[in-house]
């Protein structure tokens, strides 16, 4: 993942942004090209004159598309919530595209261009969202967590992996002394006869998440600096969960969360602000 302004946002989102960036510069080059149909000679060239409307349409695409979230990942939303979004990103372009005309007249497209342009781009964004979704479902596209602990933390961990668009993959959840049990049989890993790293490394795990239910237990410290050291990422569970789905879950917080966390920052203008 990449963190921007404090937010993480996932790489296969990036990757889609900038497939569906592509499919909104084509939408709007071949609206462009729509203008010619029936007043002359079809030509594929456009001029310099009419490049600014095409480099427009997809800066304004892509800002719609993403303060209606269609880049954020939830994985409890399934494909009619991605429908309604994508209808409302089309709408508020459509409604901004209006507006900057009138501020800027000749800047955005022509009105049988842009329906030329808005057609164009409905059907690739469908196409692209079809196929991301199908490609981030497949288990070699997501990282593989292996989960420290099998109580509530950890089942609620395994119910995200199930969801849609969950972008990781649980490859089992480790027993750990004085946990409790509420993950099914098959998830659960008994203590293994390796090193947790080498555990790690013939597994393919690229992330572990402590997620034990009381925190008041010994946890394999020096194992899991091994697994640091070797390239593991570790986590905790308030953090995975506030990475993955943007929500805080204030049942499972601890102190040291609100100690570690990178929040709460002020500097002068913010001490001044809150007076």
């Amino acid at each position: 993942m990449i963190r921007v302004f404090s937010h993480y946002i996932p790489i296969w989102f990036l990757c889609l942004a900038l497939a569906e960036a592509l499919v909104f510069l084509g939408g709007g080059y071949l609206g462009e090209v729509s203008r010619f149909i029936g007043v002359h000679e079809l030509r594929w060239q456009i001029g310099a004159d009419s490049m600014h409307n095409v480099i427009v349409f997809p800066l304004l695409m892509l800002f719609n598309m993403g303060i209606v979230g269609l880049y954020q990942r939830n994985p409890t939303e399934g494909p009619s919530g991605v429908l309604l979004r994508i209808a409302i990103a089309f709408a508020l372009a459509a409604v901004l595209m209006g507006l900057v005309n009138l501020a800027f007249p000749g800047v955005v497209p022509w009105r049988r261009s842009l329906l030329v342009a808005f057609s164009v781009s409905a059907l690739g964004v469908l196409v692209a969202r079809a196929v991301f979704y199908r490609l981030l479902e497949r288990e070699n596209l997501g990282q593989r967590v292996l989960v420290l602990g099998t109580g509530g933390p950890a089942r609620k961990i395994i119910e995200l992996a199930a969801g849609r668009g969950a972008g990781f993959t649980v490859v089992g959840c480790l027993e750990h002394a004085g946990d409790p049990l509420e993950v099914a049989a098959e998830h659960r890993i008994a203590a293994t006869d390796m090193p947790l790293a080498d555990y790690c490394r013939l597994r393919g795990i690229d992330e572990i998440v402590v997620a034990v239910s009381d925190r008041r237990n010994v946890l394999p410290m020096n194992e899991l600096l091994d697994c640091k050291l070797s390239g593991v990422r570790i986590m905790e569970y308030p953090h995975f969960f506030e990475r993955e789905t943007g929500r805080v879950m204030m049942e499972h917080l601890y102190p040291s969360w609100f100690v570690y966390s990178d929040g709460f920052r002020g500097g002068p203008l913010h001490m001044y602000l809150k007076r």
